[in-house]
């Protein structure tokens, strides 16, 4: 099957490398992206687009495991992760998303803006799967803080509603709380920690030419907007 899939893709390398020298910049972008990084998908797009208007794009949504499974079968060219997780692929940052501690909206706190993870050391906590959001794993076993784990949840939506229903503390990337900002507490975790979000793919010296100038776009792109 890796065969296969390894002769279709230089297959398609070798029409790009066609299209490229008559003059043609045409090709197809498999793309592997979790969850939250969607946010930044349509602008994305849109903007690499306005340069390249003949390249397509081909979208596959999951979660950190599915994305390093899909670069080392070559399902996706390029694929975005959080550093922690990276296996081992060329890794390159492309911006740091701040970890925030979720609480349900009624919950009293010393400060309405930041709190010290160690308080919490005694609170139920709502944790994601580690193949959705290891990060939070990190900061726990950093910190040595063995918090009572009451629900091993898939998504963030999820998530926020356990929370919501007082089943205990989350700790999630700021990212993932787009939209859901006016439904739960949310504080800074102190001392403060975040996410490194890069883009990544399995063999940087191999890539087709449509493949190579959505990687060197994607690194250069301005998260920000």
């Amino acid at each position: 099957m890796q065969i296969i899939s390894d002769i279709v893709k230089k297959e398609d390398a070798l029409h790009q490398l066609v299209s490229e020298i008559n003059g043609l910049e045409k090709g197809h972008v498999r793309l592997g992206i979790f969850n939250s990084m969607c946010k930044y998908l349509p602008s994305l797009i849109h903007n690499f687009n306005k340069i390249y208007p003949h390249i397509t794009f081909e979208i596959y949504q999951g979660s950190y495991e599915d994305i390093i499974d899909w670069l080392k079968t070559g399902v996706v060219d390029i694929g975005f992760l959080s550093k922690t997780v990276n296996p081992g692929f060329p890794f390159y940052e492309i911006f740091s998303d701040p970890l925030m501690c979720i609480l349900k909206k009624e919950t009293e706190t010393s400060s309405e803006t930041e709190i010290p993870l160690a308080s919490l050391a005694t609170s139920p906590f709502v944790m994601q799967r580690e193949s959705c959001d290891a990060d939070a794993r990190r900061i726990m076993d950093q910190m040595n803080l063995d918090v009572r784990t009451v629900c091993h949840v898939v998504d963030d939506k999820t998530t926020i509603e356990m929370v919501k229903a007082g089943f205990g503390f989350a700790i999630m990337p700021l990212l993932t709380m787009y939209g859901f900002e006016q439904e739960v507490k949310m504080l800074r975790i102190m001392p403060p920690e975040k996410r490194i979000i890069g883009v990544s793919v399995s063999d940087v010296y191999d890539l087709s030419p449509s493949v190579k100038k959505a990687f060197d776009f994607i690194k250069d792109y301005d998260f920000s907007e």
